[in-house]
Parts: structure tokens; sequence; C-alpha cells
């Protein structure tokens, strides 16, 4: 995999350079969602570290997507569908 694409962001004040072969509007969702759960988190614990508002990001980004995998594998048995 070569890196085709490059973005630079900040996150919680921090500069980052993501490198992908993905497109960048998918790049900048990316970046978004993070950037949309860290800020969710500042607004209810303005003292917390940049460390843990981003492992707590991550946390409840894992845990959505474990739900979305749930969801899936359920519709997917409904209709006969081999899961993930």
């Amino acid at each position: 995999m070569v890196a085709q694409n490059s973005l630079r962001f900040r996150l919680d004040g921090v500069e980052y350079t993501l490198r992908s072969d993905k497109p960048l509007e998918k790049l900048e969702a990316i970046v978004k969602a993070v950037e949309e759960k860290i800020e969710e988190i500042r607004r209810q614990a303005p003292y917390y570290s940049q460390t843990r508002a981003a492992t707590l990001a991550a946390l409840m980004l894992s845990e959505e997507l474990q739900e979305l995998q749930e969801e899936y594998d359920g519709v997917a048995a409904e209709a006969g569908l081999p899961s993930r």
C-alpha cells in the first residue's frame, strides 16, 4: 500500500499528518468523527488530559463500531447472509 493522499489536521491542539490511499474526503470524515468525540468529551470533562480524552474517544468509537457490527450480523443472519 502506497499512501497517495496526505491530510494535515489538529486534534485537541496537537498537529497530525495522516497518509493513506483512501480519498481525502474519507480521511476528512474519519478525522471529523474523532474530533467530534473529543469535543463531546471536552464539553463534559474539560479537565481531562489530552491522553485521557483521546483514549475515551477511541473507546466510544470502538463501542459504536461493535454495536453496528452486531446489528449487521443480526440483519445478515435474518437475510441468510454470512456475517463478518
